[in-house]
């Protein structure tokens, strides 16, 4: 003979094993289920003489619960508990290796970790807001540790690239258009924050409009997004160095006429090397100027003139007496 209690709310099952079905041994069964469970409000049986005999009624009113039975000849009116008697009898009777007490136990940890049909949730679940651990939890031991491991892998990917955007209320802002019409990016200020990532824009057109973060860009106060900025051509390489090779020249022109020989004869050996350099930037001959010794009164020796590209004459420094 076995004793079957059932929770309406979770569906829990509780079978203990009867030699005899009498008002003492059915209340001491009772009290060890209230002992791991806790006293209920209801208790539903049918009109057997076990739950209708005085000691029984006498146990219910002690511990303050309220005791109804269904009507006679009418086991659908506590159709939960019949529900719970003919599962047990099917699968016992599957079940054919072990002891009775073995068979009822590989019953009871099936059936509790089993999702109901009509909660959608186990038993075990419902009633200890967890499930209990089987051998099927044995084949992915650490399954919650490795959801953990690569949910904060992700994190530290995305966290690489990503930038913190901190959008505050009075901020000017630009939120997206979802309408047909009109711009794509409409100007606004932030006026409220709805949550950590939303937030409500009051816009020039189309009033209080609410926006993700992902759907706002941060602006500068006075500045419009269709400013067009002028166009500026790009600088060409041989530019920079001739005018760099200009700048040079023109210092060694400006050098004074008081410097020793040897200051001299140093700068006079620098000017052909300054037309190679430019020659091979360019690309092009410079024009040059080749005068006679006649057209140097002064000197007395032959000397190189050389143009630069904008046409000036490079002249040496004059000698003091040679």
């Amino acid at each position: 003979m076995f004793l079957i209690a059932t929770d309406a709310h979770s569906k829990w099952i509780e079978v203990k094993i009867m030699n005899k079905i009498t008002a003492s041994g059915t209340i001491l069964e009772l009290r060890d289920i209230f002992s791991t469970l806790g006293l209920p409000e209801i208790i539903v049986t049918d009109n057997g003489p076990t739950f209708t005999s005085f000691q029984f009624r006498s146990f219910m009113s002690t511990n303050g619960i309220k005791h109804v039975t269904v009507s006679p000849y009418h086991p659908s009116s506590n159709g939960l508990a019949e529900r719970s008697v003919q599962n047990f009898k099917k699968a016992m009777i599957k079940i054919e290796k072990g002891s009775l007490k073995e068979k009822v136990c590989k019953f009871l940890t099936k059936y509790r970790c089993t999702p109901h049909s009509t909660t959608s949730l186990s038993p075990a679940e419902l009633l200890f807001n967890r499930n209990i651990k089987t051998h099927l939890d044995l084949l992915h031991p650490c399954l919650h540790d490795n959801v953990l491991k690569h949910q904060s892998n992700q994190k530290s990917y995305h966290d690489k690239h990503a930038k913190d955007r901190e959008i505050c209320v009075g901020d000017n802002v630009f939120v997206q258009n979802f309408c047909h019409h009109g711009d794509k990016w409409l100007p606004g200020v932030v006026c409220e924050s709805t949550g950590p990532l939303s937030f409500k824009v009051k816009t020039t057109s189309h009033g209080i409009v609410r926006r993700h973060q992902d759907q706002i860009r941060l602006t500068v106060t006075g500045v419009s997004d269709t400013i067009e900025l002028p166009f500026v051509p790009p600088v060409e390489a041989p530019y920079l160095v001739d005018q760099s090779l200009h700048e040079e020249k023109e210092i060694i022109e400006k050098l004074p006429n008081s410097h020793t020989q040897d200051e001299n004869e140093t700068t006079v050996g620098k000017q052909p090397l300054l037309a190679e350099q430019e020659e091979s930037k360019t690309g092009n001959e410079l024009p040059k100027l080749t005068a006679s010794s006649t057209s140097n009164s002064n000197s007395g020796h032959g000397f190189e003139l050389t143009r630069t590209r904008s046409g000036r004459v490079i002249k040496p420094p004059k000698r003091l007496g040679y």
